[in-house]
C-alpha cells in the first residue's frame, strides 16, 4: 500500500534566509504534455499553474517527489517554448537553499465515489481545514494535522514539512505571510490547489 505520510519536520532544515515567493502546485500527470489531448481536461488548472510559475520568477527551487518534479519541469519547459519534456526535480525537500520555491502537493483523494481513494465523507472538511491553514500560514495547525487522517484520505503530504518551514521561518524580521488561492477544485475526486505566498522583506 502506498504511504502518504509526510516525513518528519525535523528532517527539513529551515532556510537560512526567508523566502521571497512560494508557490504550491498540485501534482498530477494530467499536466504533462505527453498526456495531453485535443481537449484539455484540466485547461483551467494548467493556466493557473503557468500563471503561478510566471509569478514566482526564474529558477525556483522545486520541492517535490520525482513525479512532481518532472511535472514542474515540463510546465516550465512548455512556458519557455521548449519541446523537450521535463527531466525531474531540481531540488530536494530536506535542504532549503533558494529564495523562491515551488512546492508540489495535493489535498485529499477521496472527494467522489470515483476518486482514487474512493469517497470518504471526512475529505471535504479536512480539505477545508488544510486550505484555511495554508491561506493563513497557520504552521501550528499544519504541524498538528493527524498523520493517520492524512494517510487515510490519501493526501500528498510529502512536501508538507518543507512548506511548513518556508511559511514559518521564525526569527526573521518580516510581516506574517498570507496566501492567495488562484485555483481550488477537485476534478476526478482529488483536491487541487494553486496557491502563492509573498514576503515583503523589510529594509
Amino acid at each position: 500500500m502506498t504511504e502518504h505520510l509526510a516525513p518528519s519536520l525535523s528532517a527539513v532544515v529551515a532556510p537560512a534566509a526567508p523566502p521571497s515567493r512560494v508557490v504550491l502546485l498540485p501534482g498530477t500527470p494530467l499536466l504533462l504534455r505527453r498526456n495531453a489531448s485535443l481537449h484539455d481536461p484540466v485547461a483551467e488548472l494548467r493556466a493557473a499553474c503557468h500563471a503561478a510559475l510566471a509569478w514566482v520568477g526564474p529558477h525556483p527551487q522545486v520541492i517535490a517527489n520525482p513525479a512532481g518534479g518532472e511535472m514542474v519541469e515540463d510546465l516550465l519547459a512548455a512556458a519557455a517554448g521548449d519541446p523537450r519534456e521535463g527531466e525531474g526535480c531540481r531540488g530536494g525537500s530536506g535542504i532549503l537553499t533558494g529564495t523562491t520555491y515551488v512546492v508540489v502537493g495535493n489535498g485529499t483523494a477521496c472527494r467522489t465515489p470515483k476518486a482514487p481513494g474512493m469517497y470518504d465523507e471526512r475529505a471535504a472538511a479536512f480539505d477545508a481545514l488544510i486550505r484555511r491553514a495554508l491561506v493563513n500560514a497557520d504552521v501550528t495547525t499544519l504541524t498538528r494535522l493527524d498523520p493517520a487522517l492524512l494517510n487515510d484520505l490519501k493526501v500528498d503530504a510529502a512536501a508538507l514539512p518543507a512548506l511548513i518551514r518556508l511559511l514559518d521561518t521564525p526569527g526573521h524580521d518580516h510581516p506574517p505571510l498570507r496566501g492567495e488561492v488562484t485555483y481550488d477544485d477537485a476534478p476526478y475526486g482529488v483536491q487541487y490547489w494553486v496557491m502563492r505566498w509573498e514576503r515583503t522583506i523589510r529594509g
